[in-house]
C-alpha cells in the first residue's frame, strides 16, 4: 500500500489568488481561513490524504500553532519564522518519506520544493478540483449555459502539425 499523500497549501496565498475566497478575506482574515479550511475538509478527492494548511502567525497572539479537524490541519508559524520557510523545510523533510504536493503561487517556494521532488500545483488547481462550494464546476457550466452544442466546421491549419493538446506542456496535477 502506498503512503498517504501530503498536501502542503501556503494558506494566504490560496486565499488571496481565489476570488470567493479573497471576497471572504475582505471581511476578515478569519472569514477568509475558514472557508479556506471548509473547502478542503468537504473534498472526498482529499479524504485519504494529511492537508496542511501554513499561514504567518508572528504578529497575531491569538492563534494556537496548530489546529486540526479530520485530515486538514491549520498550522500558524512561529514569530520571525515566515509561512515559505516551514513550507519548504516541511517539503524537504518529508519528500523521501511519501509524496509530497506543494500548493503555491509563489515561484522561490515552487523552485525550492520542485530541487526536493515534490510536485507543486496551483492553488486555482486544488480549488477548483474540490469544487469550492458555490462555485459551479468548468462543465457544469459549459452545459447549463448552452443546450445545443455547435457543429464543428471543417478543420483548419497545417493537418501535419500536432494539434495544441499534444503541444502544450504537461497537464496540472490532479487530485
Amino acid at each position: 500500500m502506498t503512503a498517504a499523500r501530503l498536501i502542503l497549501v501556503d494558506g494566504y496565498n490560496a486565499i488571496r489568488t481565489t476570488p470567493a475566497l479573497a471576497g471572504r478575506e475582505s471581511e476578515s482574515l478569519e472569514a477568509g481561513r475558514e472557508a479556506l479550511i471548509a473547502a478542503l475538509r468537504g473534498s472526498t478527492r482529499l479524504a485519504n490524504d494529511t492537508v496542511i494548511v501554513v499561514f504567518d502567525g508572528a504578529n497575531d497572539r491569538s492563534f494556537v500553532s496548530v489546529s486540526r479537524s479530520a485530515h486538514v490541519a491549520m498550522q500558524f508559524t512561529p514569530p520571525g519564522v515566515t509561512a515559505d520557510q516551514v513550507i519548504v523545510r516541511r517539503a524537504q523533510a518529508e519528500a523521501r518519506a511519501r509524496p509530497v504536493i506543494v500548493v503555491t503561487n509563489d515561484s522561490a517556494i515552487r523552485l525550492a520544493c520542485e530541487a526536493a521532488g515534490c510536485v507543486v500545483t496551483r492553488p486555482e488547481n486544488l480549488l477548483e478540483q474540490t469544487a469550492l462550494p458555490g462555485r459551479a464546476r468548468r462543465w457544469d457550466r459549459a452545459v447549463s449555459e448552452r443546450t445545443e452544442l455547435p457543429q464543428p466546421g471543417p478543420k483548419k491549419g497545417n493537418p501535419r502539425r500536432a494539434p495544441k493538446r499534444h503541444r502544450r506542456g504537461p497537464s496540472d496535477y490532479r487530485f
